[in-house]
């Protein structure tokens, strides 16, 4: 027999009515929406839909935060959220007036607005249900598990606490008194045989994925785990979930002697027990065969009497040997070393001048003619005429400051070689100035040369 349809079916060719969308769970969830994207945990299409979003209910997401006795969730918007702005190839959904006349006029309302506290309990409610603790979700699955053996109990003929394999009832069928507590001891040995875990709807995070949230610095971890609740909540059930696992192994390859030796070293201390049984030389003229012992107190521990039962203390301090090896039965969890950053490698040794001067004249030549370069062999040519030139250069300026009796070369020698023997004018060096002889010019030659008279001729009356 079918089982009957819980909801109503709607009439034909009209299509199903949706169900009304919860906007104030969705502007409850826009403070949160923002910090994902501002550390940039939102998937790229739901940034379009919450755009959209602000732009159209600007006003509305205010006054509701008000009402909660919040600021202005939307006061400082990331770009990307911004929807006056261009953000790729979404165009603005509106402009900066009309978004601003939105912003202010939901401010305008929400300072007359107070905090409604029928509405916080309600978002409180919510919220909480939302986030149902482990121990809440667990108890829920045990009533669900029961209501399940309770339905799938065992045959009549089975015997009373088996449970049976597959659901063999009916809806139809009563159950017995004897099947009902049959069921319920089943399910209560399977949920005590079970395994602490996690609810079935989040099942724990690998171990892959836990030691990569934990290699994040605590900072981003921790607004990481802020930002989505759900994952905060899987990974602290994970992390409790893989806690008690290794705690049960443990357990379990715990060797059964090594609580007896735990306890065993307690009501013995054989450190402190030494002194107080070592013997006296006697002082009075009875053996050691006829001294008796001093009464001790009943809660003392007893001592060795002195005498020949001396040789037996080293036998009775052996035991405790074996019991200090066998205390550390937990397995210490060994954390690795940090890498160690090598060291930085050593300077490059000096460049030789021979390659050095050869790479000179390289970039000379290009800095020169883009695309130039130099035959082979040339650049051995440059060196040796530029060794050459320095040498004569040398030799010359020394030969001349000699000749001059000056007690130093001076740079003026220098520049008297370079200009007078190899016609090269080295700018800001002062050359010796030769003495200045005046020419005259041919006006003024004219001018001095003597006046030669001319001869009288003879008159005519002579």
């Amino acid at each position: 027999m079918s089982q009957t349809p819980t909801a109503r079916p709607s009439p034909a060719g009209s299509p199903a009515p949706r169900p009304p969308i919860n906007l104030e769970g969705i502007y409850m969830n826009i403070p949160v929406l923002i910090a994902r994207v501002r550390n940039n945990l939102l998937v790229a299409n739901q940034i379009p839909p919450l755009r959209n979003l602000i732009a159209n209910h600007a006003k509305e997401i205010i006054i509701f935060h008000a009402r909660l006795g919040r600021g202005n969730p939307i006061i400082n918007l990331p770009d990307v959220l911004n929807p006056t702005k261009k953000v790729g190839n979404s165009e603005a959904i509106t402009t900066e007036q009309a978004f601003l006349a939105s912003v202010q006029a939901g401010i305008a309302a929400a300072r007359n607005t107070k905090p409604d506290p029928v509405l916080i309990a309600n978002m409180q409610a919510k919220t909480a249900a939302a986030r149902a603790s482990p121990a809440a979700q667990a108890a829920a699955n045990a009533a669900k598990a029961n209501q399940a053996a309770a339905g799938t109990a065992s045959t009549p003929g089975s015997a009373p606490g088996t449970p049976s394999p597959a659901p063999v009832g009916q809806p139809g069928q009563a159950q017995t008194p004897q099947q009902a507590a049959a069921a319920a001891q089943a399910a209560a040995a399977a949920r005590a045989a079970a395994p602490q875990q996690p609810p079935p709807q989040q099942p724990p995070m690998s171990i892959a994925q836990v030691k990569e949230l934990m290699a994040l610095p605590t900072e981003q971890r921790n607004a990481k785990l802020e930002a989505d609740a759900a994952l905060r909540q899987r990974f602290v059930a994970s992390c409790q979930f893989y806690q008690r696992r290794t705690q049960q192994v443990r357990t379990q390859q715990q060797p059964p002697p090594a609580a007896a030796n735990v306890n065993a070293p307690k009501p013995q201390p054989p450190p402190p027990a030494q002194p107080v049984s070592t013997p006296t030389p006697p002082t009075g003229t009875a053996s050691p065969a006829t001294q008796t012992p001093a009464p001790q107190p009943a809660g003392a521990p007893q001592q060795p009497p002195p005498g020949p039962q001396q040789p037996q203390q080293p036998q009775q301090q052996q035991p405790p040997q074996p019991q200090q090896v066998q205390t550390p039965t937990t397995p210490a969890v060994v954390i690795p070393p940090r890498p160690v950053s090598p060291p930085p490698p050593p300077p490059p040794p000096p460049e030789p001048e021979p390659v050095r001067r050869k790479r000179k004249l390289r970039e000379y030549a290009r800095e020169q003619a883009p695309g130039l370069d130099l035959e082979l062999g040339i650049d051995d040519l440059f060196s040796e005429v530029l060794d050459k030139l320095v040498d004569t250069v040398a030799r010359d300026s020394v030969r001349l400051a000699a000749h001059r009796s000056s007690p130093r070369v001076e740079l003026k020698d220098m520049a008297f070689v370079l200009e007078h023997y190899h016609d090269i004018v080295v700018p800001g060096f002062s050359a010796h100035v030769p003495k200045k002889v005046h020419n005259e010019s041919e006006a003024d030659r004219k001018k001095g040369r003597a006046v030669m008279r001319r001869a009288a001729g003879k008159r005519d009356d002579e």
